[in-house]
């Protein structure tokens, strides 16, 4: 796949097998269909046209930051860049999977919610899920997975945290809320400037590792 990009642009086209892509770009115009096949993504990944997941699999496993630009459609979208950073551009619909093996994936402040209720929302050990703006984890997966050394990281404004059981939980950037009981694996940080307040709900959290608190915490 070398450093290239492979552009996408007019007609209807079906990608046949597994492929790996460097730069993946869908031109205005264009309709991809993915069958059942697994695309690797190294590089970013564009679409100004349409793209028909089926029910194969997205992998973002490059060696540098990447980028998901644009609105798209997945059935199983996966982010295995280990040490880097794969960054949403715009709103993304999940019709499958929601994997974050290795790395981060910022959704900055844009969802990666499912199209329906099911399918599973995983994050791995040492990897890490960051939340943007207003909003909370991705909806509408049945099961929430995350390992006990993975984190994720609520670093918008005003934001509800869901109530399931994470990894280690970072809180930065403006009030959190509770959604429901909390619990993290691994420890939780209350970054400077950041409050969790939890005078209204009065839900539960309970915490396996360290409480560490820069900003400020009101109990219920």
């Amino acid at each position: 796949y070398g450093a290239g990009t492979v552009t996408f642009n007019g007609g209807a086209q079906t990608l046949t097998g597994n492929t790996t892509f460097y730069n993946f770009i869908i031109n205005s115009g264009s309709t991809v269909s993915a069958g059942s096949t697994t695309q690797s993504i190294k590089n970013n990944w564009s679409n100004s046209g349409t793209f028909t997941p089926g029910t194969g699999t997205v992998t973002c496993n490059g060696t540098a930051a990447q980028a998901l630009n644009n609105a798209n459609t997945f059935n199983n979208l996966t982010i295995s860049n280990t040490g880097n950073t794969v960054t949403l551009g715009a709103n993304q619909t999940i019709g499958g999977n929601l994997s974050v093996t290795s790395g981060t994936l910022n959704l900055s402040t844009y969802t990666a919610n499912r199209s329906a209720s099911g399918g599973t929302l995983s994050v791995s050990n040492l990897a890490t899920l960051q939340i943007g703006g207003t909003n909370t984890l991705p909806a509408n997966y049945t099961t929430n997975t995350f390992g006990a050394t993975s984190t994720t990281a609520y670093n918008g404004t005003t934001q509800t945290v869901s109530g399931i059981t994470y990894g280690h939980l970072s809180l930065s950037g403006g009030t959190k809320t509770w959604a429901g009981a909390t619990s993290a694996a691994g420890n939780v940080t209350i970054a400077s400037g950041a409050t969790l307040d939890v005078s209204a709900s009065n839900y539960a959290l309970n915490v396996a590792g360290n409480w560490s608190n820069s900003g400020t915490f009101t109990p219920g």
